[in-house]
C-alpha cells in the first residue's frame, strides 16, 4: 500500500507519527516493506509542525505522477488557512483515480472543503466537531475517535491514529498482523 501524508503548516506532529508507526512496525515484523509511505506539503520542504519542530516534505508537484492507495491529510491549528485551490485540485484528482482519502486531526475541513467529504461520515479533534457540523452539514459529524466509510477516512488525532492505522493493517492483512503491530508499539490491540 502507497500512502501519502499530506502535511499543512502546524500539523499535529505526534498523530501523524502515530498514524505512520504501527505500519512500520507491520513491515518490520513481516521483514518486507507492505507498506510504503511519503510525507508531502503543497510547497515542499520543511514544514513547521505544531509542536516547533519541522519535517522536510516533498512538493506536491514533485509527486504529482505517483500513485497512492491512501491520501492523508494532517492538519491541526487553523485548517481553513492551509485550504488551498491547489490542495483541492490535487485531492479531487487523487480521488478520481481512486485513491482512498483520509484525515487527521483537523484535516477533515481540507476533505470537506473540496467537497470530498459529502455524503459521508467524518470525525475531527473534539475542540472542532461543532464547527465541522455547523460549516458542513453535508458531512454526518461523528464524535467517534476514527471513522471508515467507504473511501473516505478520519480520525480525531492523538493516539486514535494508531488505532485507525492498525484498524487499516487488520483489513488489508489480518487479526495477527494487526495484533502483533499495536504489540511491537506498545498499543492495546
Amino acid at each position: 500500500m502507497d500512502i501519502l501524508l499530506l502535511v499543512t503548516p502546524s500539523f499535529n506532529l505526534a498523530a501523524t507519527m502515530a498514524f505512520v508507526d504501527p505500519f512500520r512496525a507491520a513491515n518490520y515484523l513481516e521483514g518486507r516493506s507492505i507498506y510504503h509511505w511519503k510525507l508531502a506539503s503543497v510547497a515542499g520542504g520543511h514544514c513547521l509542525a505544531s509542536n516547533g519542530l519541522t519535517m522536510q516534505t516533498a512538493s506536491l508537484q514533485e509527486l504529482q505522477h505517483e500513485h497512492f492507495d491512501l491520501a492523508m491529510v494532517s492538519s491541526s491549528w487553523t485548517p481553513e488557512l492551509h485550504s488551498s485551490t491547489q490542495l483541492h485540485l490535487v485531492l479531487q484528482r487523487l480521488a478520481r483515480q481512486g485513491c482512498t482519502l483520509g484525515a487527521l486531526d483537523t484535516g477533515a475541513f481540507i476533505l470537506a472543503r473540496a467537497g470530498l467529504l459529502k455524503g459521508y461520515r467524518a470525525t475531527v479533534h473534539y475542540e472542532h466537531i461543532d464547527a465541522m457540523a455547523e460549516l458542513f452539514p453535508e458531512v454526518e459529524v461523528s464524535e467517534d475517535l476514527f471513522v471508515i466509510d467507504k473511501k473516505r477516512l478520519s480520525c480525531c488525532g492523538g493516539s486514535a491514529s494508531t488505532d485507525l492505522a492498525l484498524q487499516l493493517i487488520r483489513r488489508d492483512q489480518g487479526d495477527a498482523l494487526a495484533n502483533a503491530a499495536a504489540r511491537y508499539v506498545f498499543h492495546p490491540s
